[in-house]
């Protein structure tokens, strides 16, 4: 891919168009299944189970049913704070909640990916929509060209996004509650 000039910033100068915000390199990480969701509110479920796949095997991994009587979830969207209380992720071991990281950068989420954490993150596409984020792509010489690749357990498929489209669409639905701006959670892969 040829290496395309950043454009000029002369007007939109918030921290999310820094260098400072996005990674500086190429990371990914994918789990062994992707399941999509069965409802039209359960994307956090379906992407809960799809980092679940990577951490109890695809033959452990509970149902969206088992999930939502376990957990006593009621429809809706759900965030990391709620999430985080249900013990959804309770078997997983070491598991990083965006409510406990309100002011995360891109750059410091896919640090964790580096690290060997599956990462999930909630953002406005479809609105407070959650995905689980495979691989970033440093593709061009400003991160306005770099690409992030995201299972939709909506649509069922990977989409390859523009970094920093979304993050100008990473931001929690429950914002104005939870005061967490850019919801997440990561869970570290098991050693093999």
């Amino acid at each position: 891919m040829s290496r395309r000039p950043a454009r000029r910033q002369e007007y939109f100068h918030d921290d999310t168009s820094s260098k400072k915000f996005f990674p500086s390199r190429s990371c990914s990480l994918t789990p062994p299944a992707l399941y999509k969701q069965n409802r039209d509110w359960s994307c956090s479920l379906a992407c809960a189970r799809t980092i679940l796949s990577g951490i109890l095997g695809e033959r452990e991994v509970p149902s969206e049913e088992e999930l939502i009587e376990r957990c006593a979830l009621v429809p809706g969207p759900h965030y990391s704070e709620e999430l985080k209380a249900s013990g959804i992720f309770a078997d997983a071991g070491d598991v990083i909640w965006g409510c406990d990281h309100p002011d995360i950068t891109l750059r410091q989420l896919f640090s964790y990916m580096e690290q060997g954490y599956y990462l999930m993150a909630e953002s406005m596409y479809n609105y407070a929509h959650w995905y689980v984020l495979l691989a970033y792509y440093e593709t061009g010489s400003s991160p306005e060209y770099h690409k992030i690749a995201a299972y939709d357990p909506y649509y069922d498929e990977i989409r390859l996004l523009n970094a920093d489209e979304f993050a100008g669409m990473w931001i929690d639905g429950n914002y104005a509650e939870s005061g967490v701006e850019r919801d997440f959670i990561a869970v570290k892969r098991r050693a093999e």
